[in-house]
């Protein structure tokens, strides 16, 4: 699905499946899905989007001495903060 004709759930999917990748050990695609997600997602007024990026935020804080993933969570502080995230960042 493009994009831009179907942000919320193209960025939705992005997350679940950097989650299944998590749960896989592989941070390096976590990573990258969950940026290409941040990018998508960024401008998407979505409580559901939110929680979803919120868990796998969550999922990440056991790794964040990571330096990627330190940064990628700095990210979405800085990005998802305004949009109502603060309290639920690690």
């Amino acid at each position: 699905m493009p994009p831009n004709a179907f942000t919320r759930s193209v960025g939705m999917r992005l997350i679940v499946v950097a989650t299944a990748h998590l749960k896989a050990r592989d941070l390096e695609q976590t990573l990258a899905l969950g940026h290409r997600a941040l990018d998508i997602l960024r401008y998407v007024d979505s409580r559901r989007a939110r929680d979803y990026v919120r868990r796998l935020a969550t999922s990440l804080t056991p790794h964040r001495t990571l330096r990627a993933v330190d940064a990628f969570l700095a990210r979405l502080r800085q990005e998802f903060a305004p949009a109502g995230l603060p309290a639920l960042l690690p």
